[in-house]
């Protein structure tokens, strides 16, 4: 005969024992949090380097080599996105982590789904334009790492965009 298990029932929190007193959460937020997260650092990251090396954008339209500390606000770099996608994706964030309110956090979920698409369609859209002196083949390869990125931002938004239906429904 086997002893009956003393393991508590599952819950959305637990105690941290190294911690008396905490709790910790199982959100199924971390993961789009980290997602968030980790897009947000990337294309910090990239817009420092294509300024750095002066890599314009090249989608919809040539940039100015010369001017990419100013352009990229509008057009972004040939590895990085805009000003508005990291404001939108702050936002979407922001409202996706923040809010108390269900509708607030799906429209932080669609937020992030928004950006996730502009940003898929600007990263294979720099990958298919030519190759310049200022902006080398290489360069348009390794927007794939936008792209792929962005397309766990889409799925963050949409794990963001149906865990309030999902709670709604445990509750009734």
């Amino acid at each position: 005969m086997t002893k009956p298990s003393t393991t508590p029932p599952p819950s959305a929190e637990t105690r941290n024992p190294g911690l008396p007193g905490t709790t910790v959460s199982k959100s199924p937020f971390r993961w789009p949090l980290a997602v968030y997260a980790t897009w947000l650092a990337v294309a910090a990251v990239e817009t420092v380097i294509g300024i750095a090396a002066g890599w314009p954008s090249q989608f919809m339209g040539r940039g100015d080599p010369a001017k990419v500390a100013s352009q990229w606000i509008s057009m972004g770099t040939a590895i990085s996105p805009p000003l508005f996608l990291y404001v939108a994706a702050g936002a979407g964030a922001a409202l996706a982590f923040a809010a108390r309110r269900r509708a607030w956090r799906a429209v932080g979920g669609v937020l992030a789904i928004a950006v996730g698409l502009i940003s898929v369609v600007a990263t294979l859209g720099e990958r298919q334009a030519a190759a310049t002196p200022a902006v080398p083949s290489g360069v348009h390869w390794s927007a794939l790492i936008g792209t792929v990125l962005s397309l766990a931002l889409m799925a963050a938004g949409v794990a963001i965009v149906r865990a309030p239906a999902i709670k709604a429904q445990e509750e009734s």
